[in-house]
């Protein structure tokens, strides 16, 4: 089954520093992994899928730094969650 998630969800997974909630990270981990995973499996779950890389996480990435190259002005981090979420 396919999952839909948004940008700003994915963007917790694609640069490591939380920008939803902790809920999104462990729907997204569970869906991609396909297990149900406790807390302390997150960090885990993470190294795994930074460790293969797969092409989404690559687009997602590239969105990402498109983002911040248009946004030059836009250097914290709170300040590219906002970018996002317009």
């Amino acid at each position: 089954m396919t999952k839909q998630f948004t940008l700003l969800q994915l963007f917790s997974l694609a640069d490591g520093r939380l920008s939803t909630s902790m809920e999104d990270v462990s729907n997204m981990l569970e869906h991609i992994c396909d297990a149900e995973l406790m807390t302390h499996h997150l960090p885990v779950a993470m190294d795994y899928i930074k460790n293969k890389n797969p092409q989404w996480l690559q687009d997602v990435k590239a969105k990402l730094d498109s983002i911040k190259n248009i946004h030059r002005a836009v250097d914290s981090f709170e300040a590219i969650v906002d970018v996002i979420k317009e």
